[in-house]
Formats: C-alpha cells, sequence, structure tokens
C-alpha cells in the first residue's frame, strides 16, 4: 500500500490524510517519556531499526491515547480506529516492523487507555494474515469513509464527482472478484475473508445503493458487467488527469474546450465518415481549419485536439449536455 499514491488518486478524502498527518506527527515533550519507557521494553536491541521502530510505537500509543482520550469529535470511534488500523499497515509494511512488536504494543498500550472515561478499545487489523491484503485494505478504507463517498454521489456539481465514481467502481470490481474467487455459493474455506465482503456488502448497498438518489449512477454488486462512465463530462475527465500542481499530465498546450465543443457539435457526421474512411481526413481538416478563427482557435492548436490523439477512439457530444464518452471505432 502506497498512501503517497492514494493521496493522488483519491483527493476526495482529504479529510482522511489531514488525519494521517495527524498520526504521523512526532510525539510532542507531554507523552514521549511514558511512552518512549514502554516502547524500549518492547523493541529489541537487536533490531537495526531501533530507533525508527521505538518512534512508531511512540506514534502509535500516542494515537490510541488520542482515540480514548476524544481528541477525535468529528469521526466515530470506529471509523478512527479504522483510519488509524490502515495507517499502521503502511508503516508497518514500509518500515519491516515485525507482527509480534506490533501486537506487543497494543496490548501494552491497553492498561493505559482503559483509566480514561471514554475508553474505545481498537482492536488490531491482522492484515497479513488476510488473503489479498491490500485489496481488502482498499474496500476497508471505502467502508470507514463511505459518508464522504455518499456525500460526493449526492452532487454530481463536485469537482470530485468523477474521481469518487471511478473509485466506487474500483471498488466494485475488487469486492465482485473476490467474491467470485473465495466466496462461491456453499464455500465455508475461505469465512475471514468472506465475512469482510458480506459486511463491505451491506454497507454498500445500506449506505448507497439504496439511495433513490444514487443507485442509478453507480453499479450493483451483482451486476458481473462493466458499466460505463457516461455521465462524467469532460471538463471533469480533464480535471481528473491533472497532476496535484494543477499542470495536465498529457499535455502542456491549453485546450479551448468551449470552442472544441462547438467544432464537434458541428462535425458530428463527419467525424464517423473520418473514422471510417481515412481518405477524407484531409478534406476534415481543411473544414476545421477553416473554421478556427470562428471558434477562436489557431491554426496551430488544432493538431492538437483529442479528436487526432487516436484513430482508435472516436469522440461523441451529447447535443443537450455536452457530455463526452468515448466509443471504440469498430462500433460505429
Amino acid at each position: 500500500m502506497d498512501t503517497e499514491k492514494w493521496k493522488r488518486e483519491y483527493p476526495f478524502f482529504n479529510t482522511i490524510w489531514k488525519l494521517y498527518d495527524q498520526f504521523d506527527k512526532t510525539v510532542s515533550n507531554e507523552g514521549d517519556v511514558l511512552y518512549e519507557t514502554i516502547c524500549l521494553s518492547i523493541i529489541e536491541d537487536t533490531n537495526e531499526n531501533k530507533r525508527k521502530h521505538i518512534d512508531i510505537c511512540m506514534k502509535l500509543m500516542r494515537n490510541l491515547w488520542s482515540l480514548s482520550n476524544a481528541k477525535y469529535s468529528n469521526m466515530l470511534n470506529s471509523e478512527h480506529c479504522t483510519n488509524l488500523n490502515i495507517w499502521l499497515y503502511n508503516e508497518i509494511k514500509k518500515h519491516s516492523i515485525p507482527e509480534k512488536t506490533v501486537e506487543d504494543i497494543f496490548e501494552a498500550t491497553n492498561p493505559i487507555t482503559r483509566t480514561l472515561s471514554n475508553y474505545y478499545e481498537c482492536a488490531y487489523y491482522h492484515f497479513n494474515k488476510d488473503i489479498e491484503p491490500e485489496n481488502l485494505l482498499k474496500l476497508l478504507n471505502f467502508e470507514a469513509n463511505i459518508n464522504i463517498i455518499k456525500s460526493i454521489l449526492e452532487n454530481k456539481g463536485n469537482t470530485h464527482y468523477c474521481q469518487c465514481k471511478n473509485y466506487v467502481y474500483e471498488c466494485v470490481n475488487i469486492f465482485r472478484t473476490l467474491n467470485s474467487r473465495f466466496c462461491p455459493s456453499g464455500n465455508a474455506n475461505n469465512e475471514n475473508i468472506c465475512s469482510k465482503l458480506r459486511t463491505f456488502q451491506s454497507s454498500y448497498s445500506i449506505s448507497l445503493y439504496d439511495k433513490p438518489e444514487i443507485n442509478a449512477n453507480i453499479p450493483s454488486l451483482a451486476n458481473p458487467d462493466n458499466e460505463t462512465l457516461i455521465d462524467c463530462s469532460l471538463k471533469e475527465q480533464v480535471i481528473s488527469s491533472q497532476d496535484p500542481k494543477g499542470e495536465s499530465v498529457s499535455s502542456n498546450m491549453p485546450f479551448n474546450v468551449q470552442a472544441f465543443v462547438g467544432i464537434m457539435g458541428g462535425l458530428f457526421p463527419l467525424l464517423l465518415i473520418l473514422y471510417k474512411y481515412k481518405t477524407l481526413r484531409p478534406k476534415l481538416l481543411s473544414i476545421i481549419k477553416n473554421r478556427r478563427i470562428d471558434n477562436n482557435l489557431g491554426e496551430e492548436e488544432i493538431p492538437e485536439l483529442p479528436l487526432y490523439k487516436s484513430q482508435k477512439d472516436l469522440i461523441i457530444s451529447d447535443e443537450v449536455s455536452y457530455n463526452m464518452t468515448y466509443i471504440p471505432a469498430e462500433n460505429v
């Protein structure tokens, strides 16, 4: 699991990434003596990464304490605990922390947190014992933060709508694959993973698919077909393909969306012909060049339009909303 990659691909979980940053903060002086004393007794002297493991041990103890000390009032304890375990999994993988060490940290922390009035026992999730741990981790992240997903899907005008919807499709496909592989009807050999999949299925249905305002725009868990994201506009797709600095990954050339939509609307029939008969391409190019002034496009910009980037794909414009989708040329 690469949390930095997740941050880039799923920016709509911004509040969760901020929480991860809180988890990762260095322990301040207020608790470092107690935490360090306990962690020194847990981390073996022979460990070549001893100092780093002690730092992570202290952070984990501090985070478990904060959970029971009502430091995070904007999230349910169960959701907070799940996010803490996901953060911890990444630290374990990144720094090769032994499973036994992590278990000892949780065991040593419990007697301390039990003294708090708002004590909540956050159990350690043994991801390393799971089949397909990183795929299950993604489904667990989905469940823990399903309210964020729900709020975005309820508003198509949200700037992260398409990115969020892509994430939903990704998780649904993970569920379908794991469910068909490990949990066929009557198979009780993988109860651990199957119980997690049932939990995901229940959360998905109750929080999203059973909501009339959402279910028309998301896939069914039972449907084996891969639906297409036909309601994501060209503008949203362009935003989704940008890097964190807001610069287009595919091209540095400015792109006039309104002008392009105008061209596409007027030349739709010619586009169909173009992709069936390549010999007419020069004529279409000539027509587009003659219209460049009306559409505020310079001649040098025309070859950069997505129309010429692939002979395999055809862009079609919806006359009402101008939402864009891609259809293979052989289906035209």
